[in-house]
């Protein structure tokens, strides 16, 4: 599996053209921090995992 980065402008560019920066970015900061995305260096990444067994594990784990 190769994982790369997606900048903000790779990611604009594939949006419908109306579609505007500052809108991006509150979406952007919202997955990043629901931690749907992680931003690094070279842009975004996603990392949601939908696993059934990562869900059961979370829901069992302790909490601190």
């Amino acid at each position: 599996m190769t994982i790369s980065a997606v900048s903000k402008n790779q990611i604009l560019s594939r949006l419908p053209k109306q579609a505007m920066r500052s809108t991006l970015n509150v979406a952007l900061d919202y997955l990043e921090k629901k931690g749907i995305v992680l931003e690094t260096k070279k842009g975004f990444i996603w990392t949601f995992n939908p696993s059934k067994k990562l869900e059961k594990a979370e829901e069992e784990g302790l909490q601190k």
